[in-house]
């Protein structure tokens, strides 16, 4: 729910990618993001997004992360704005499904518009319907923590003062019994 880290896999000067940032900044600051830019269309795009994958999930081969067993990030995602049919062939690839696929990491691919569907949204962790939804999936909205956080304070107050309540009048109880009980001592 709370990712550190977040990989992500895209053109680093399409609108898809800014959007992503942009929502993402403003949902959950304090998120580390690394960047693998890809060709998202084209001739290199395939080997560039599986090379990304690769990247990813081969921590050993970062130095960022020294020989760490675990991988580079928390999630990834895969994201690629609006186009043509042809503009997203990379993602209907087979190379490209595979590497989503054995992703240890979860994957949220988030490509093209909301009608638009590849075999990578199908064999992804998580469907985003656009690089925005993505970055709604993958971080939480600080005012809906913040209310949750406030709820939770609220009920916990209520519990404990519930909680003083029963234990005082448990008290009270009990100091009226040992007044009463020292009261027909003395009286003996």
């Amino acid at each position: 729910r709370f990712p550190e880290t977040i990989g992500i896999i895209a053109s680093k000067e399409s609108a898809a990618y800014t959007d992503f940032l942009r929502i993402l900044r403003n949902r959950w600051g304090g998120v580390r993001v690394l960047v693998q830019s890809t060709a998202v269309q084209g001739d290199g795009a395939v080997g560039d997004i599986v090379g990304a994958f690769r990247h990813f999930n081969n921590p050993l081969s970062s130095p960022l992360h020294k020989g760490e067993k675990r991988g580079l990030s928390d999630v990834l995602v895969l994201t690629r704005g609006g186009g043509s049919l042809e503009d997203h062939q990379a993602f209907n690839s087979e190379e490209v499904a595979r590497a989503i696929f054995a992703s240890p990491i979860p994957v949220v691919v988030g490509v093209g518009h909301e009608r638009d569907v590849t075999i990578a949204d199908l064999v992804a962790d998580v469907r985003a319907s656009t690089p925005s939804n993505a970055a709604e999936l993958v971080v939480p909205d600080r005012r809906d923590v913040a209310n949750e956080i406030a709820a939770m304070v609220d009920t916990m107050d209520a519990q404990m003062r519930l909680m003083c309540t029963s234990r005082r009048s448990a008290l009270e109880r009990f100091m009226h019994r040992g007044a009463s009980f020292a009261q027909r001592r003395r009286a003996d």
